[in-house]
């Protein structure tokens, strides 16, 4: 028998070498939703890069990347 689940969602914003893991709002939602979500409680988003989808450990690993003040 074949089960199909679908795969827990971690989005994690990432400013210089600090990481912080940030709840996913809506399932439903593609990656560039949920960054412009927090993009409203997070300024340093609007700018952000998202690297991913990363599978490990039965989750999907979203980075939301900060550009601002790296060079290059």
């Amino acid at each position: 028998m074949l089960i199909n689940n679908a795969l827990q969602r971690v989005f994690i914003k990432k400013e210089g070498n600090e990481e912080t893991p940030l709840t996913d709002p809506d399932h439903n939602w593609p990656p560039k939703r949920v960054l412009t979500f927090y993009a409203v409680t997070f300024p340093v988003l609007t700018t952000a890069l998202i690297q991913g989808p990363d599978v490990r450990d039965d989750k999907i690993y979203f980075l939301f990347v900060s550009i601002i003040g790296t060079k290059g």
